[in-house]
């Protein structure tokens, strides 16, 4: 039991590692915990535990998008450079994942949403100086969003490690 406890902790770190790919990472560890905890006799978590797990991934995602979001309208980003931002992010996430060992997709993810505002944003002043400005905006919201889904990846990986670990 105590070589699947840690082989599972290994699959959760891998989980919330897809975060830096823009993806739903928090959301597998939920999805991989719930099996894990509906299958076994040995590892329950119990309702609170659960309502903070969901707690969490939701504030998780929130944070992300509405992070980059504020960021971009703090430096007069549009909603149409907004979206751009998200698009180019997730883009950027996807084709920088074979550089750095995967690491390449978190500057991907950061330069997509930059790249992508500032794209739409030129197309639309006319001005780089104004369409680079907004762009650092979706930029720095993005890079704050991420930090802080990632942070709330670990709040959840630090409810449940302990938890599965005592449970072996």
């Amino acid at each position: 039991m105590i070589l699947f406890i840690y082989v599972f902790i290994f699959l959760l770190f891998l989980f919330w590692a897809l975060n830096f790919l823009s993806l739903p990472g928090n959301w597998l560890m939920l999805i991989s915990l719930g099996i894990v905890d509906y299958f076994s006799q040995a590892i329950h978590f119990g309702k609170w535990y659960w309502l903070g797990f969901v707690f969490l991934a939701l504030a998780a995602e929130i944070v992300e998008w509405v992070g980059q979001y504020i960021g971009g309208k703090k430096y007069g980003l549009s909603k149409k450079g907004n979206i751009a931002a998200i698009v180019g992010a997730i883009i950027g996430s996807i084709l920088g994942v074979p550089f750095f060992f995967g690491f390449g997709a978190l500057i991907g993810a950061l330069l997509g949403a930059y790249v992508g505002s500032l794209g739409l944003e030129y197309l639309t002043e006319k001005s780089w100086e104004l369409a680079h400005q907004k762009a650092k905006g979706a930029f720095l919201g993005k890079a704050l969003g991420l930090a802080a889904k990632l942070g709330l990846g670990i709040a959840i990986l630090s409810l449940a490690i302990p938890k599965l670990l005592q449970s072996g």
